[in-house]
């Protein structure tokens, strides 16, 4: 079978050793999410251990570093993914609107002031 992150897919960032170390945690992690408590034996804890104590000791020595980015990454190509789109937000949308929020804005209004009330 391939191993996908050891098969340069990635930048190589790190080590294989180390590489291999966080699939593995990974892995482990994955496994003990689906099947929950008991999913782990405790050799398989004390490995999880090493495996994490490596990776958090390279991130240590090396969080000053800059991340090595692919050259065909779109830097914005996250955030937009992240961000909702316009229509889950619009107000204009077709949800019906609940009592406590009134009316859809119309443009006509007296600087925040809410409708039928006084400045005093």
């Amino acid at each position: 079978s391939s191993n996908s992150l050891l098969d340069g897919e990635y930048p190589k960032n790190f080590e294989d050793k180390l590489l291999a170390d966080m699939q593995s945690a990974l892995l482990k992690l994955e496994r003990r999410v689906q099947e929950g408590p008991g999913a782990l034996s405790l050799l398989e804890v004390e490995e999880l251990d090493g495996e994490l104590s490596r990776v958090i000791a390279e991130m240590r020595a090396n969080g000053d570093q800059r991340p090595i980015k692919p050259k065909s990454a779109d830097p914005s190509g996250d955030l937009k993914s992240a961000a909702p789109s316009a229509t889950a937000t619009s107000v204009g949308s077709s949800n019906s609107l609940l009592d406590e929020e009134g009316e859809a804005y119309d443009g006509k209004g007296g600087m925040g002031q809410p409708k039928g009330t006084v400045n005093t």
